[in-house]
């Protein structure tokens, strides 16, 4: 398909008045197995994009990148130039890099932005971490953050309501990768689902996520946002409210199609900017049975709000670890017929939502740019008939050649507020009847840097 995954990360610097700086590793110069993560025996990139947020054009300004760990050696360890900053607009600029030793933990780059001279600019640093000489494999972990090339996770959305209206991987304001979910113009009716788990027996069953939403006027009762549960691979959903107790703070509407009458998260979550821990604890009820969740957001024309986040899945007493893990690189590499164009991603300034703008170039271009790369990475969409609605995509742990998705911003970098009360339609849904979705394939390349301020 032309497309392989990549360690997607940002180390973003802090909330400044004149410039954003994103940092992407990739693996993809001389790549072993195209997994996203740089390992000893490949050669990959540094892409450091800077995002000017003046109003006036820059001329001259420089980005030094330099290693700070012994384990990565940085080609151009010096100052590359970015001839033009556009007002309110980005450049690029780009270095090769490779280990030089078997590191010891992650690996750190220390980018800087050197304002011209003479120009009144605040001179920033951001010092970005990344993980090296690993792979992933497809379980073994009971905690996702949402950080790794390969997921577990898969998107299902109405096809009427067009793809911006599935969940995608994304940064926050924070450079922290999440779940997103902003919505379609024109309405939205989209789940996020679960890989299967399995309650151990004789423990009790918890699951619990992370999650802040703004899904704009709570009073109008026409857009919320549920979790569901399947206990027969995805054939039929039913609310997990009908279970157990679930802290949705209205009910929608008569007029909701989608959720009609049905308990709800609405209007904004307590605390915004700040996530809540939602655990849902189902003791011992489900034990030695497979269940599957999904997070289904609906709403009836455009989303008046920003949408739906979520990050930190755990599971605790299941009967095995049903996410993607890290173990050391095991050095298997794909036959040079696997290679192909690589393509990465990256997010867009804090505080946006809606595509994104950036694809980066390829290792043959020149090492820097001016303005937008070219157009982002593919969403594959495949349309499926009504009776395929709960069909699931297979996901294989050693598989390199998939599509990816776009990485966002999710746009939640500023307060909320506000609380929901009940809009008087208070009836609970019951299992979901056949309804045509679309159904994209989610793997992302996008094992996220954690970054310091320098």
């Amino acid at each position: 398909m032309g497309a392989s995954l990549f360690a997607v990360g940002a180390g973003r610097a802090e909330a400044s008045p004149d410039v954003s700086i994103n940092v992407v590793v990739l693996d993809d110069v001389l790549a072993c197995d195209q997994d996203g993560y740089l390992d000893s025996d490949e050669v990959g990139r540094a892409v450091v994009t800077v995002q000017n947020l003046t109003p006036h054009d820059v001329y001259g300004a420089r980005v030094s990148i330099k290693g700070l760990t012994p384990e990565v050696a940085v080609e151009a360890d010096g100052e590359l130039m970015l001839a033009k900053l556009p007002a309110f607009g980005s450049g690029w600029v780009e270095t090769e890099l490779k280990l030089v030793a078997k590191p010891d933990g992650e690996l750190g780059l220390r980018v800087e932005f050197l304002p011209p001279t003479g120009v009144e600019m605040v001179r920033e640093a951001v010092d970005a971490y990344f993980p090296a000489d690993i792979d992933d494999v497809a379980q073994g972990a009971t905690y996702d953050d949402a950080s790794g090339p390969l997921t577990a996770w898969s998107s299902e959305w109405r096809p009427e309501y067009g793809a911006t209206s599935a969940w995608r991987q994304g940064l926050d304001e924070n450079s922290n990768p999440v779940w997103f979910v902003e919505g379609g113009e024109q309405g939205t009716d989209s789940v996020l689902v679960s890989p299967p788990m399995q309650p151990a027996h004789g423990q009790d069953f918890v699951f619990s996520f992370a999650q802040r939403y703004d899904l704009g006027d709570w009073a109008e009762g026409i857009a919320g946002a549920v979790v569901e549960m399947s206990t027969d691979g995805g054939r039929s959903w039913r609310d997990v409210y009908e279970y157990i107790e679930v802290p949705y703070n209205g009910s929608m509407s008569e007029h909701a199609s989608a959720l009609e009458c049905r308990r709800a998260f609405m209007g904004q979550s307590a605390g915004l900017p700040a996530q809540q821990r939602v655990a849902l604890d189902f003791g011992t009820t489900f034990e030695g049975e497979t269940l599957q969740f999904r997070f289904r957001m609906a709403a009836e024309g455009a989303l008046k709000g920003v949408g739906w986040e979520l990050d930190d899945f755990e599971v605790e007493g299941a009967a095995y670890a049903p996410f993607p893990s890290r173990v050391a690189h095991r050095g298997q590499c794909l036959p040079a017929a696997a290679a192909g164009n690589l393509s990465g991603v990256l997010a867009q300034a804090p505080g946006s939502v809606g595509q994104p703008s950036y694809q980066f170039p390829s290792a043959s271009t020149a090492n820097s740019q001016v303005g937008a790369a070219p157009s982002a990475a593919q969403v594959y969409e495949l349309a499926l008939p009504e009776a395929a609605e709960n069909m699931q995509v297979a996901l294989q742990a050693e598989s390199t050649a998939v599509p990816s998705v776009d990485v966002v911003t999710s746009g939640f970098g500023r307060v909320y507020g506000g609380q929901v009360a009940a809009s008087g339609c208070t009836a609970v849904g019951g299992p979901e009847a056949a309804t045509p979705f679309a159904l994209v394939l989610i793997l992302v390349g996008g094992a996220a840097l954690s970054r310091r301020r320098k």
